[in-house]
């Protein structure tokens, strides 16, 4: 069983990483000339947290990923710690 459950999570990932990248180049990576790689992860930490926090997505209806991941959830389903 848990088999199954690690190919699903593989399969979606494999789905959804290549849309994310896609995302980052174009609305972080390609606007910017960075001078270090200093710069470009501290740059891309604060798009994450943007993404993440701030930046709603289609795929959630309009909802941020934290605001999806952190809402409780109905009785009888599981709440993420």
């Amino acid at each position: 069983m848990e088999g199954g459950i690690r190919k699903r999570a593989a399969m979606y990932l494999a789905g959804c990483l290549p849309y994310l990248w896609r995302t980052v180049k174009y609305e972080e990576v390609y606007l910017h000339d960075y001078t270090s790689p200093r710069e470009a992860r501290q740059a891309l930490a604060r798009y994450f947290e943007f993404y993440n926090q701030e930046r709603p997505h289609q795929a959630l209806e309009n909802q941020t990923p934290a605001e999806v991941y952190f809402q409780p959830v109905s009785a009888g389903g599981r709440q993420h710690d």
